[in-house]
């Protein structure tokens, strides 16, 4: 591509920027207290995910680090402080806590834990259902082989636990929901007895507030159950990174942890400390003599360290050779186990072999850039058990050696399209042997792949994706459409995938790449979804999900961060530094009108438009208190009810939030002040916009706030919620008093408002719970490790319709609506009693209780009462509370009265102004037009109307109106002279007045003399009004005073190749004469160019390879054939552009003298003359002789009249005449 195109046919790539955090600089001790929850990655995979500007060689960016710091910012109370043992303690309140059916529909039930085993991964199959995705996969840091049957595996998720499969990866099924952490890091498998697995929990190769764990789990089942080994639950076993059992001994292990390395001689009822100085990534025995041993550390940004023991790790030796910086990941060779290699993340990946069992090392290999720049964070090598030459090291993509590390060959990740990039775990199947059996499973931040044939595999082939009903997806958010049943949902590593209801939970397809966020559905419309990529890159599908593109351009928080010398993962460009966002930003489409948006940055964004080809944003809330928005909400029921929350804590609420500049109010100092910590959701009653739920993030115990006043006052609701950050607050539909909450431990309801609470059986049992959104009565719950759950929750009194009725009218009646009828429906098989309450004097309901026998329906009749008609101006609510006694739902209806002053009785039609409009020299469409006036009232009346205009006529100026008499036409015609206007806009009023009660009326009458080439100085900003033909990607209406002559745009014209054109066709009037000028720029004079002008087919200009050309007019004189004129402009620039601007055609008229007058020896005249054109005034005294002389420089006429001056000289007579000149 030539360069000089980039910058206007790329206006935007994915990747913009400016600082969130200071993603370097040290956290200090109390986030290594950081709670449980998945970490962060960004990768793409799979069919149709890299669809944007990325291709295979240019992936999307990681940004793991900034992810992270994304989620421990809803973790960290007011002081940055994450408390020790949060997560575990959150978990231990959940379990104390009783459980209540009533929110769950009255037929849910808690899990004992006696009924733990005949759950579906721990889901009760009559409760919460999954759905999916079970073929999306997510990161997977462990696999272990069965040696006595191959066909059973089981992986270690980061953020879904244990998982295993009995038939190869064909499918899958989840271990034990309920051991205490999810955040498995690493397993191992007794050599002795494969149904007895060990698990390290948590993720120690990130950050401080990566992944926390709680110590080992052990199963002696093949996976069903798992206990935690007790002397592990402290704090040196937060992050248990690699387990390791002697092959001699299986009573010997070793752990590498955060603190160091520990051994246990009772197969893991004791630890024993054996080294304390660095943190420990990897580890293993010598597969043959059991006690050599190898290790490894270095966690992001220390210093790389190697370790060997002779004496099964009871000592602790510095190895040599290595690089002092970077994780290193090792590996013996098990066929010549004196052969150790080592993975470091040094020069972007180097790899180093020992030849004697890893007490030194020499480099092998530097270079390959196999690492790329996030060799802390995906790292990994595997030796094959028959060749010690063999080995495949894994980073972005998987790398084959068959030479002992010296050269690589990619064989799969961002290359081709068979792999998912970021791998973390090779494991050889144990019936290897190198010659017909040589499979190998790799997990990564995509699941878990298998690749037949090692040896073979490549970037497109030779690898099989086993993630089927594998549902270990981490989303950040979701939103389905009810008429479609079509989820889409936005993920950390996997996208925007998408689930329709005929593909099911193992069906996802992908919307869009990269990492996801928040999501929306356009509920009128089931083609329209959004996503959007990190720091607010929004994207909209038009098909239901199939596809999608960024709609971001104007939103100015959007981008990637600018962080220096790039992202600190490495491989992604630098931002832009006027974006502002968080990593995970804040949209949400308006309830009341699909086509407006809100987004959230630093500033609150709005597009009105959203749906349009290109959406405009503009800024209606200035992020003025230096905190980056995190939740918004819109009243349904009332756009100009926003509220807005920050990171800060800082709440802002609008009532006129469609105004363009909306005021603001500071909601959160009411009494109490709600905290300083992150709120993560606002939500507004749809049935009473005072009341407004408010959540926040940390590990406290008042994170649901609630007012009823609007935010004057607010009320700490979560009293028995267990202290752990809330996503999400949502309201049933049927009981406003029903609430549930998503929680960093789960899914929670109330039934009666907050005053009590009941855990939501386990939902995806200890996963984080980011999203809950409505999808008819099924609430669906997006969790950050589980994926997507649903549970089917009902009333069984339903009430319909959903709304009450908004009635208009005047003092005294007539009102549009005036009643409504309900059905109540009891869906139950138990009969109930049911009562209604209602407070208004205006607004009756009958009948005001009853019983409803199973199945039953019944009727309520809402009415105005007679009072209504007695209302003085102004609007009216009141709310009719239905309840359920049985079970003491309570839902609402809300009414509304709008009570206007009676309507003026001379009604005027129509209510808009009358425009009359032409070209200049041309005629009007339309010379008269008329009102119709009306007397609506019971009593005759006369009135008058008042006109002062001179270019147009109105009769009759009077008259008189019966009641329900025939109404009164009033044309308003023309006069002559508004034929001679010159361009512009002329208006005037007319004034109407009912001399009955002396109420005045008036209407605008406008008159329109338009240029005949619209849009001749681009100042719309575009090409409106103009056709374009040919190329035109490299031409574009710009504000660069190089291409802009005059006003704030110009077009900036760049085709290659060939001519491409701009035309109008003008109206024009047959045999008239017209001036044409345009304004022409070529600034460099690059060659090849060419510029072309043409009247009516007929070349005006033509010329290639124009010279430099400063701002140069050209005018020509065209005559009009016919009605209508083809102005046509070609260009051509294949190195650069030109600049054009200020096109007009101005009719041009014979000069017609006006006056002459002879005055104290001097002699005047005036004549006519179009504004714009040049005129040369000539003389001579003999027409005999035609010898015509100059009088003056040309005059370019400024009005339409021009006058000059001639003193009388020595001749006795002097002839004049006017020409008019290009």
């Amino acid at each position: 591509m030539n360069p000089k195109r980039i910058h206007h046919r790329f206006a935007r790539l994915p990747i913009r920027a400016s600082v969130l955090f200071n993603l370097l600089s040290p956290w200090g001790d109390s986030l290594q207290n950081a709670a449980i929850r998945t970490l962060a990655a960004a990768a793409v995979f799979g069919t149709g995910l890299a669809i944007r500007a990325q291709t295979p060689s240019q992936p999307w960016p990681d940004y793991h680090r900034q992810a992270d710091e994304f989620m421990a910012l809803q973790m960290r109370d007011e002081n940055g402080i994450i408390p020790a043992n949060a997560w575990l303690n959150a978990l231990a309140q959940k379990r104390r806590m009783p459980f209540d059916p009533r929110p769950w529909g009255g037929s849910f039930k808690p899990a004992s834990p006696s009924e733990t085993q005949a759950m579906v991964a721990g889901i009760d199959s009559n409760s919460w259902t999954s759905i999916g995705p079970g073929n999306v996969g997510g990161r997977i840091r462990s696999v272990l082989v069965n040696p006595t049957n191959t066909s059973i595996l089981w992986i270690g998720s980061v953020g879904g636990g244990v998982w295993k499969s009995t038939n190869g990866g064909a499918s899958w099924f989840a271990q034990d929901d309920f051991m205490a952490v999810l955040a498995i890091g690493c397993m191992v498998m007794d050599p002795t007895n494969p149904s007895v697995i060990f698990a390290g929990t948590g993720e120690g190769f990130n950050n401080a507030d990566g992944l926390r764990g709680a110590g080992i789990f052990k199963t002696t089942d093949g996976g069903t159950t798992w206990n935690q080994l007790p002397t592990t639950a402290n704090t040196s076993f937060y992050y248990v990174n690699r387990l390791a059992i002697s092959p001699t001994n299986h009573q010997i292990m070793l752990a590498a942890t955060g603190s160091g390395i520990f051994r246990s001689t009772n197969g893991g009822t004791n630890w024993t400390q054996q080294y304390s100085a660095e943190s420990i990534l990897d580890l293993a025995f010598n597969p043959i003599t059991g006690t050599a041993c190898v290790a490894s550390g270095s966690t992001y940004g220390a210093s790389g360290l190697g370790l060997y023991s002779s004496d099964a790790g009871v000592t602790w030796n510095t190895a040599t050779g290595l690089p002092t910086a970077g994780r290193i990941e090792i590996a013996y060779a098990p066929s010549s186990p004196n052969i150790v290699y080592a993975s470091a993340n040094n020069n972007s990946g180097q790899i180093y072999a020992s030849t004697n069992g890893g007490v030194s090392y020499t480099l092998h290999n530097t270079g390959n850039n196999y690492l790329g720049g996030q060799g802390w964070y995906d790292n990994c090598i595997w030796v094959d058990p028959t060749n010690p030459n063999i080995l495949v090291v894994g980073g972005l993509d998987l790398w084959r050696s068959t030479d002992g590390g010296n050269t690589l060959t990619d064989i799969g990740g961002y290359s081709g399209a068979s792999v998912h990039p970021d791998q973390h775990a090779i494991v050889q199947i144990p019936t290897y042997n190198g010659s017909t059996i040589r499979t190998v499973f790799v997990g990564n931040d995509g699941g878990i792949f298998r690749a037949t044939d090692i040896y073979t595999a490549a970037p497109s082939s030779g690898w099989t994706k086993l993630n089927n009903n594998l549902g270990i997806t981490q989303f950040y958010g979701a939103a389905g459409n009810n008429t479609s049943g079509t989820i889409v949902g936005g993920t950390q590593d996997n996208g925007t995938p998408r689930f329709t209801t005929p593909a099911g939970s193992n069906g996802w397809s992908s919307m869009f790449g990269g990492d996801g966020g928040y999501c929306a559905s356009d509920p009128s419309n089931a083609n329209y979804f959004y996503g959007e990529y990190v720091y607010l890159q929004i994207f909209r599908s038009t098909d239901g999900g199939v596809s999608a593109n960024y709609i971001y351009s104007g939103l100015g928080d959007a981008g990637v961060p600018d962080l220096g010398d790039g992202d600190p993962d490495g491989g992604s460009p630098k931002g832009d530094p006027d974006s502002a966002a968080n990593f995970i930003a804040p949209f949400i489409l308006d309830p009341n009108n699909p086509n407006t948006m809100l987004a959230g940055g630093s500033n609150l964004w709005r597009s009105v438009n959203v749906k349009a080809g290109t959406p405009t944003w503009s800024n209606i809330k200035n992020g003025a208190n230096g905190s980056f928005i995190s939740a918004i909400a819109v009243a349904a029921g009332n756009s100009d009810i926003i509220w807005v929350g920050h990171n800060n804590g800082d709440v802002y609420s609008t009532t006129n939030g469609t105004a363009a500049s909306p005021t603001w109010t500071r909601k959160d100092l009411g009494s109490p002040n709600l905290p300083n910590r992150t709120c993560t959701r606002l939500t507004i009653d749809s049935n009473n916009w005072n009341r407004v739920f408010a959540t926040f993030g940390g590990f406290n115990s008042d994170n649901v706030y609630r007012t009823t006043d609007g935010g004057t006052t607010w009320a700490n609701i979560a009293t028995g919620l267990p202290s752990a950050p809330i996503h999400s607050l949502v309201i049933a539909a049927f009981n406003t008093n029903y609430l549930y909450v998503g929680t960093d431990i789960g899914v929670f309801a109330t039934a009666d408002g907050g005053a009590t609470w009941s855990p939501g059986n386990e939902c995806a049992a200890n996963a984080a719970v980011d999203e809950l959104f409505w999808m008819g009565n099924n609430l669906v719950a997006a969790t950050h490790g589980r994926g997507l759950f649903k549970i089917a929750v009902i009333e069984p009194l339903q009430i319909t319709p959903a709304t009450g009725f908004v009635s208009t009218g005047y003092v005294g009646g007539v009102f549009s609506i005036t009643n409504q009828s309900f059905t109540l429906t009891n869906i139950g098989s138990s009969s109930f009693s049911w009562a209604l309450a209602n407070t208004s004097v205006w607004l009756n309901a009958s009948p005001s209780s009853g019983t409803l026998a199973g199945n039953g329906a019944t009727s309520v009749a809402v009415s105005l009462a007679p009072a209504a008609t007695s209302l003085a101006v102004g609007n009216y609510t009141n709310t009719i509370l239905f309840t359920n006694l049985s079970d003491n739902a309570v839902q609402s209806r809300q009414f509304a009265l709008e009570v206007s002053a009676p309507p003026e009785p001379l009604q005027i039609l129509p209510g808009t102004n009358l425009v009359f409009a032409r070209p200049i020299g041309g005629v009007f469409a339309v010379t008269n037009q008329s009102f119709t006036l009306t007397n609506i009232s019971g009593a005759s009346l006369n009135w008058s109307l008042l006109s002062t205009s001179v270019w147009f006529s109105v009769s009759p100026g009077s008259g008189f109106l019966a009641s329900g008499g025939a109404p009164a036409v009033v044309s308003v015609n023309l006069s002559p002279l508004a034929n001679n206007l010159a361009q512009g806009t002329y208006s005037n009023t007319i004034w109407f007045t009912n001399l009955s009660d002396s109420v005045v009326q008036s209407r605008q009458i406008s008159v329109l003399v338009e240029p005949i080439v619209l849009n001749g100085g681009f100042e719309t900003g575009d090409f409106s009004f103009w056709t374009t033909t040919g190329s035109f990607s490299s031409c574009l209406v710009s504000t660069s005073p190089t291409y802009a002559h005059s006003g704030l745009y110009g077009a900036e014209m760049g085709p290659s190749g060939a001519l491409s054109y701009l035309s109008q066709n003008l109206p024009t009037v047959a045999g008239q004469l017209y001036l044409l000028s345009f304004w022409l720029d070529s600034p460099d004079g690059a060659t090849p160019n060419e510029f072309s002008a043409a009247w009516n087919g007929s070349t005006l200009f033509d010329q290639t390879n124009l010279p430099v050309l400063n701002w140069t007019n050209m005018q020509f004189f065209v005559n009009a054939t016919g009605p209508s004129t083809v102005l046509q402009f070609g260009f051509q620039n294949d190195p650069s552009y030109f600049g054009f601007d200020d096109v007009s055609v101005t009719p041009v008229y014979p000069p017609a003298l006006q006056s002459v007058v002879e005055t104290s020896g001097n002699i005047s005249f005036a004549w006519n003359a179009g504004v714009g054109l040049t005129y040369q005034v000539e003389y001579t005294t003999n027409l005999s002789k035609a010898n015509w002389l100059s009088l003056g420089s040309p005059i370019l006429a400024t009005n339409s009249l021009i006058t000059i001056t001639d003193p009388v000289g020595p001749d006795r007579q002097r002839f004049y005449r006017v020409q008019i000149v290009p």
